[in-house]
């Protein structure tokens, strides 16, 4: 059985569906393991510390809140802010703060988000250039396997499509933002670092999202190698399963909302740098 994620819902409507179905999910306790892996508090201080502290051009900070003072405060230190709560995805849970203090409508989901969850994570928002992502699985013997780029665009925080191309193409156009040895110096410590926090908690796919940033009076792009640690499948992993051969046209994969969500899957022939993605 694999699900695009595992939590509580998802195995309680498999039983609901087939009681036989228990020996082969998990069980609670390693259930709750991963909802605790998945809350963005543990990546922000587990993970991105280390990477920002041990490489040079990398940005990355991130403050768990667990009142309403602590968060107007650190939103204070920071001038401009991300607000996001401990578990949500594609985007719901994020709101972008241009200013110093929220207004009251923001003051409102962050109280709402404090009660709900018990925290909320606070960050700088930073001059984003370019989003990309890395995908990996950790496999049961506690070995964290890179299986490639994810080319992204989003609009409102949300997904909206993938870039399909061999990893030479998309390293290619990653080379115009984006540090490549820098990159792969990173890749090797999330590697390192999350095979000794994920042995015997999870196995298999994640994604960590990635954005290169433009920096007040320094020459080229920097670096903020862990914006999200996302502990399931995601579209990157899908994009990849859609790689092309060498000798195969670029795709271009896109979710549109019609009378539902709907996965389209475009050739193009022309330089992908040309387009909104890349």
């Amino acid at each position: 059985i694999m699900p695009w994620g595992w939590d509580c819902t998802i195995k309680e409507q498999l039983l609901r569906a087939d009681s036989r179905l228990e020996a082969f999910m998990p069980d609670d306790a390693s259930i709750d393991i991963m909802r605790q892996l998945s809350n963005r508090r543990f990546a922000s201080e587990h993970l991105l510390p280390i990477l920002h502290d041990t490489n040079c051009k990398v940005v990355g900070e991130s403050s768990y809140c667990e009142t309403e003072a602590d968060v107007l405060a650190v939103m204070l230190r920071y001038g401009t802010s991300v607000l996001k709560s401990p578990w949500s995805s594609s985007g719901r849970g994020v709101r972008y703060v241009p200013a110093k203090q929220p207004d009251e409508h923001v003051l409102g989901w962050v109280r709402n988000i404090l009660r709900q969850q018990g925290g909320i994570m606070v960050e700088p928002l930073y001059p984003k250039v370019y989003d990309f992502g890395m995908e990996f699985y950790a496999t049961a013997e506690g070995v964290i396997e890179y299986r490639g780029l994810s080319l992204f665009a989003t609009r409102g925080g949300a997904y909206t499509g993938s870039i399909c191309a061999t990893e030479s193409d998309k390293r290619e156009m990653l080379s115009h933002y984006v540090d490549l040895k820098l990159l792969d110096r990173i890749c090797g410590q999330i590697k390192k670092i999350l095979a000794n926090q994920f042995k015997d908690k999870y196995v298999g796919p994640f994604g960590i999202d990635m954005m290169s940033i433009a920096k007040d009076g320094e020459d080229g792009f920097w670096l903020h190698p862990c914006v999200e640690l996302n502990l399931r499948r995601t579209m990157g992993h899908v994009a990849l399963a859609l790689t092309p051969t060498q000798f195969e046209a670029h795709r271009l994969m896109n979710i549109y909302y019609a009378d539902k969500y709907r996965v389209r899957i475009q050739n193009v022939n022309d330089n992908l740098l040309n387009t909104g993605l890349a």
